[in-house]
């Protein structure tokens, strides 16, 4: 199923700004449940997100 199917006429009445809260609500959330998994839920996310080695560049900064 398309979004555009999903919802129908709602989706002409919905502004981009409409969702911003949502959108940082839902990542806010996310984001959280990584924090709260410790250093090493953390770094595996970083890791998967940055790479290897972008990930040992801002370790680095961090623990000079």
């Amino acid at each position: 199923m398309t979004i555009k199917e999903l919802l129908g006429g709602l989706l002409g009445k919905i502004q981009s700004e409409d969702l911003d809260e949502m959108v940082h609500e839902i990542h806010s959330e996310f984001a959280a449940a990584i924090n709260n998994s410790g250093a090493d839920g953390q770094l595996e996310f970083l890791r998967q997100e940055l790479g290897d080695e972008a990930l040992l560049e801002r370790v680095k900064e961090i623990t000079k």
